[in-house]
Protein backbone atom coordinates (compact mmCIF):
# COMPACT_ATOMS: atom_id res chain seq x y z
CA UNK A 1 0.00 0.00 0.00
CA UNK A 2 3.03 2.41 0.81
CA UNK A 3 4.52 1.62 -2.32
CA UNK A 4 0.85 2.58 -4.49
CA UNK A 5 0.59 5.34 -1.84
CA UNK A 6 4.39 6.74 -2.54
CA UNK A 7 4.01 6.64 -6.59
CA UNK A 8 0.93 8.04 -6.64
CA UNK A 9 2.38 10.87 -4.62
CA UNK A 10 5.85 11.19 -6.15
CA UNK A 11 4.84 10.83 -9.89
CA UNK A 12 5.84 7.91 -12.22
CA UNK A 13 9.55 7.21 -13.32
CA UNK A 14 9.84 6.62 -17.63
CA UNK A 15 12.59 4.35 -18.75
CA UNK A 16 13.59 5.52 -22.21
CA UNK A 17 15.72 3.93 -25.10
CA UNK A 18 19.66 4.49 -24.36
CA UNK A 19 19.25 4.32 -20.45
CA UNK A 20 17.47 7.46 -19.96
CA UNK A 21 15.12 8.11 -17.16
CA UNK A 22 12.50 10.42 -16.99
CA UNK A 23 10.74 11.72 -13.90
CA UNK A 24 7.07 12.63 -14.48
CA UNK A 25 5.62 14.69 -12.10
CA UNK A 26 2.27 13.24 -10.42
CA UNK A 27 -1.15 14.85 -11.72
CA UNK A 28 -3.68 16.17 -9.77
CA UNK A 29 -5.66 13.00 -10.18
CA UNK A 30 -2.62 11.28 -8.88
CA UNK A 31 -2.43 13.49 -5.89
CA UNK A 32 -6.05 13.40 -4.79
CA UNK A 33 -5.97 9.31 -5.30
CA UNK A 34 -2.98 9.87 -2.50
CA UNK A 35 -4.53 11.16 -0.24
CA UNK A 36 -8.08 9.50 -0.85
CA UNK A 37 -5.80 5.96 -0.66
CA UNK A 38 -4.34 7.72 2.69
CA UNK A 39 -7.96 8.71 4.13
CA UNK A 40 -9.04 5.00 3.35
CA UNK A 41 -6.36 2.95 5.01
CA UNK A 42 -6.71 5.81 8.56
CA UNK A 43 -10.54 4.80 8.43
CA UNK A 44 -9.58 1.29 8.12
CA UNK A 45 -7.20 0.86 11.16
CA UNK A 46 -9.91 3.08 12.94
CA UNK A 47 -12.31 0.62 12.02
CA UNK A 48 -10.56 -2.31 13.12
CA UNK A 49 -9.33 -0.89 16.72
CA UNK A 50 -13.62 -0.08 16.99
CA UNK A 51 -13.84 -4.13 15.51
CA UNK A 52 -11.92 -5.22 18.41
CA UNK A 53 -13.03 -2.93 20.90
CA UNK A 54 -16.71 -4.12 20.27
CA UNK A 55 -15.27 -8.00 20.63
CA UNK A 56 -14.04 -7.58 23.59
CA UNK A 57 -17.29 -5.84 24.67
CA UNK A 58 -19.20 -8.76 23.42
CA UNK A 59 -16.93 -11.27 24.72
CA UNK A 60 -17.33 -9.56 28.16
CA UNK A 61 -21.29 -9.31 27.92
CA UNK A 62 -21.20 -12.80 26.91
CA UNK A 63 -19.35 -13.92 29.99
CA UNK A 64 -21.79 -11.69 32.18
CA UNK A 65 -24.67 -13.60 30.61
CA UNK A 66 -23.06 -16.72 31.57
CA UNK A 67 -22.75 -15.60 35.12
CA UNK A 68 -26.24 -14.32 35.08
CA UNK A 69 -27.68 -17.65 34.31
CA UNK A 70 -25.81 -19.70 36.34
CA UNK A 71 -26.90 -17.53 39.48
CA UNK A 72 -30.22 -17.61 38.26
CA UNK A 73 -30.30 -21.18 37.99
CA UNK A 74 -28.73 -22.01 41.18
CA UNK A 75 -31.71 -19.59 42.65
CA UNK A 76 -34.57 -21.78 41.05
CA UNK A 77 -32.32 -24.89 42.29
CA UNK A 78 -32.51 -23.59 46.01
CA UNK A 79 -36.19 -22.41 46.10
CA UNK A 80 -37.16 -25.77 44.31
CA UNK A 81 -35.55 -27.56 47.16
CA UNK A 82 -37.66 -25.31 49.48
CA UNK A 83 -35.01 -22.71 50.85
CA UNK A 84 -35.93 -18.92 50.55
CA UNK A 85 -33.12 -16.93 48.78
CA UNK A 86 -32.33 -13.54 48.82
CA UNK A 87 -30.51 -11.04 46.20
CA UNK A 88 -27.39 -11.42 48.50
CA UNK A 89 -27.34 -15.21 48.72
CA UNK A 90 -29.13 -16.51 51.34
CA UNK A 91 -30.97 -15.49 54.91
CA UNK A 92 -34.52 -15.37 55.10
CA UNK A 93 -36.87 -12.57 53.57
CA UNK A 94 -39.60 -11.31 55.55
CA UNK A 95 -42.45 -11.08 52.98
CA UNK A 96 -44.85 -9.56 55.83
CA UNK A 97 -43.51 -6.25 55.08
CA UNK A 98 -43.41 -5.18 58.43
CA UNK A 99 -39.43 -4.64 59.58
CA UNK A 100 -39.67 -5.24 63.50
CA UNK A 101 -37.50 -7.46 65.50
CA UNK A 102 -39.31 -9.75 68.09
Amino acid sequence: MNNLYNTLMNGEVEYKDGGVVHQRAPTATMLRAARTLKQLVETNENNVMLINQLQQREANLINEITQLKEFYANNQSLRNDGQETSALGGGSTDVSGSDSVS
